[in-house]
This record gives structure tokens, sequence and C-alpha cells, in this order.
């Protein structure tokens, strides 16, 4: 686009060490205020589930928004200069939807024109091994896992509507469904 931008600071994007160094440096500021506030982070007291991958998701009972542990760690600085934080208005994590009341998380299934096509070069397990990966996520971090089932049928179907059998479908994911 006729456009060159200049980095001038953090860890450049796509570099294959500084997913390494922000995991480093958000662990160290993460550390020190969990040292500070562990009375308070009792899970039997108090309820909290935090997640971060490149972001920081925290989810947490209303009741303790007051609470000055979690008004330190959702301040936009909290891990310093030059780490800013983004307010985040969705309720997608990582191609999860997650809710907080009821308490669930649920797989986005993915947009068909993202699953790869059936006539695609490669052998069938590799054609598969989207549909695997998928199931996987499902199973393991869907909540409550109830609901796993029929969250990897309906995935099941969207790979059969992309011309897959559904039937090696099921064979592709065995392992995982046990």
């Amino acid at each position: 686009m006729n456009v060159i931008w200049q980095q001038i600071r953090g860890a450049g994007i796509g570099s294959h060490i500084s997913p390494f160094l922000s995991n480093l440096a958000g662990t160290i500021v993460e550390r020190s205020w969990t040292q500070v506030f562990q009375e308070v982070l009792d899970p039997p007291t108090f309820p909290c589930l935090a997640i971060r991958y490149v972001d920081k998701y925290i989810l947490f009972p209303e009741e303790k928004a007051k609470e000055p542990s979690l008004q330190v760690l959702s301040q936009d600085d909290f891990y310093q200069h030059p780490v800013e934080l983004e307010e985040v208005t969705t309720n997608e994590l990582l191609g999860f939807l997650v809710d907080s009341n009821p308490r669930t998380v649920t797989y986005k299934l993915p947009d068909p024109r993202q699953i790869r096509d059936f006539a695609s070069a490669g052998s069938l397990r590799l054609r598969l091994s989207g549909l695997q990966s998928r199931c996987h996520l499902i199973s393991r971090y869907s909540h409550p896992n109830t609901e796993s089932p029929s969250l990897i049928h309906s995935l099941v179907l969207l790979y059969g509507a992309k011309g897959f059998s559904i039937p090696d479908c099921y064979r592709a994911i065995q392992k995982i469904q046990k």
C-alpha cells in the first residue's frame, strides 16, 4: 500500500523470540502482583479465571470488581510503560466465546472458508488435521465440557458440507473423543 512503518518500541511482530520476551516480561510483573495479593486470591474465596496469551483476559464475579487486587490488575498500565493494554469489548478469546453469565466457554465454529478444501493437495490425514486440532481445542477448553460432543458434531457437519465424508471425519477424531 506504499507505506513503510518503523517500529519504535516493543518486540517485533512475527519474530520468533517476541512471544518469549513478552511472556517473560508479563510473568515477572504478574508474579509480583500474585505475591502481594496472595491472601486474597485463594480459590475458595476468590473465584477468578485469568488467561494471558498475547493479551490478558480476566473473568471474575461482578461483585469482586471493587476488590483492590483486581483494581490494580485491571489498570491499563499494569505492565508498566511501554506495554499498553487495550480494553476488548467483545466476548471472543482465541476462537472461543466466553460468557460470564452463565459461565460458559464455547468454541466458535470457523467460517467454512477457513476449512481446507476436500479436493486440496495432500493426504486425507493432512486434510483432516485441522479438524483434529479444532476438536482437541473443543474437548480441552469448552466449559462446561458436557457441551463438547454437540460442538464436535456441529464441526464434523461443517466439514461434511465442505465435501469430507462424515465417517472419515469421525475416524480421524476417534482418539480425541475418548
